[in-house]
């Protein structure tokens, strides 16, 4: 479990990173040098302008999993855009921490066979919980190949701060990114023509065509649907590293309880192979005195 210090330091970090990634969306007004770089480009290219000068600062150079990009040339390019980034988000942001999760789990079942592999006595019991928990390394590394994560560092570092930062880093990497991309896909729709693309991709009403009415109403809720997107995110970012800090606290626990668990199991069966000649003895005898 994190003392006091390590959770002191752990939420220091996530202040610092929801103050600088919050403002992301209200630096504009500062207009600095690379500010102005950036809006003097097309809205096409001021995505790319926008990450490399705001969230390259989150980038590390080994990363926990590889995130899909926004710009994936596919059939949804022309048709779903906003849905499509929604979708590509969540899969990366859940990769991300899937990962992380299953590089904790592994670390902490790794450090107890380690601790019970030095101990000499109890061998029935050491006996138990290494065939479960060599099975469950084995079903963790099944599913870590399966979601492709690459996961850097020792095989300690799963519970450090250091890897936690390069969580938290890695997660507002790619929340940075997203952000920017929705300010791109709200310039995408500043045109009429992509606006009216997007909407009627998404109704059986299959036309390049509407009345003038629906412009305004068409644009409107795309850009309502985008800043709702936006407010949406920045909740559940940080309610996500604070869920998986929860876990990680959490895990060494559900740890001990399943080390409690065989321990029973073990004494249980020790007590049963103890009593039970001793249960057949006295049966023999109240069998033997009732025939008499």
């Amino acid at each position: 479990m994190l003392n006091k210090s390590n959770k002191n330091w752990t939420f220091l970090i996530l202040i610092i990173f929801i103050i600088s990634i919050f403002s992301i969306n209200f630096s504009y007004a500062e207009k600095n040098d690379e500010i102005s770089l950036c809006w003097s480009k097309t809205w096409e290219k001021r995505y790319d302008c926008q990450v490399t000068n705001y969230c390259d600062s989150y980038k590390t150079k080994e990363i926990i999993h590889k995130s899909e990009s926004y710009f994936e040339t596919d059939e949804t390019w022309e048709k779903n855009l906003f849905e499509s980034a929604k979708e590509k988000y969540r899969e990366n942001q859940n990769a991300i921490y899937a990962c992380s999760v299953i590089k904790l789990q592994k670390n902490s079942y790794n450090l107890v066979l380690n601790k019970l592999s030095k101990i000499d006595n109890w061998w029935t019991l050491i006996s138990r919980i290494n065939q479960k928990l060599s099975l469950k390394l084995k079903k963790l590394e099944s599913i870590e190949k399966q979601k492709e994560c690459t996961i850097p560092g020792n095989k300690e570092e799963g519970n450090s701060l250091q890897f936690k930062q390069k969580l938290l880093n890695e997660s507002a990497y790619e929340y940075c990114k997203y952000n920017f991309y929705l300010d791109f896909l709200n310039n995408h729709f500043n045109d009429i023509q992509n606006s009216n693309k997007e909407y009627f991709s998404e109704t059986e009403e299959k036309t390049d065509s509407f009345k003038v009415s629906q412009i305004a109403g068409i644009q409107s809720k795309l850009k309502q649907d985008i800043v709702n997107e936006q407010n949406h995110s920045a909740k559940v970012f940080n309610i996500a590293f604070e869920t998986y800090i929860d876990y990680e606290n959490n895990h060494p626990v559900h740890i001990l309880l399943e080390l409690i668990k065989e321990d029973f199991i073990v004494l249980r069966r020790k007590l049963h192979e103890a009593i039970s000649p001793i249960n057949q003895v006295v049966y023999k005898i109240s069998n033997a005195m009732s025939i008499n």
